[in-house]
């Protein structure tokens, strides 16, 4: 069994619960920004601040490898990052749509920002 770092996982579980919460008020900030056409250089540039701090929560967990709080650091237990690998690719085994369109998904954080008329 895998012995893992309790204070490690505490504040990746911690950042997470905000990455969610994030993630709710960018969809509100975005339909938001479908939906109206009043004030839209406020409502893009919050759209914009709320993108990155998505992207920032979720890179400091799923990122780069030396960051502190990166799921590889939950447990230092042999086998521990290998075993986690082979979940998330059997997970897509036998779809390499899904695959690729999750590995897209993580590379490249698309979403469609409004364009402001000058």
């Amino acid at each position: 069994m895998y012995q893992f770092d309790e204070s490690v996982i505490a504040n990746q579980m911690t950042l997470l619960i905000e990455y969610a919460q994030s993630y709710a008020f960018f969809k509100v900030v975005s339909e938001h920004l479908k939906d109206h056409n009043e004030d839209q250089e406020f409502w893009i540039h919050l759209n914009n601040v709320t993108l990155n701090d998505l992207i920032i929560k979720w890179c400091k967990v799923f990122g780069t490898d030396d960051n502190e709080l990166h799921w590889k650091n939950s447990s230092k237990s042999d086998g521990f990052t290998e075993c986690v690998r082979r979940l998330i690719i059997s997970i897509f085994k036998g779809d390499s749509e899904c695959w690729k369109s999750y590995v897209r998904g993580c590379v490249i954080f698309e979403t469609p920002i409004p364009h402001i008329e000058t």
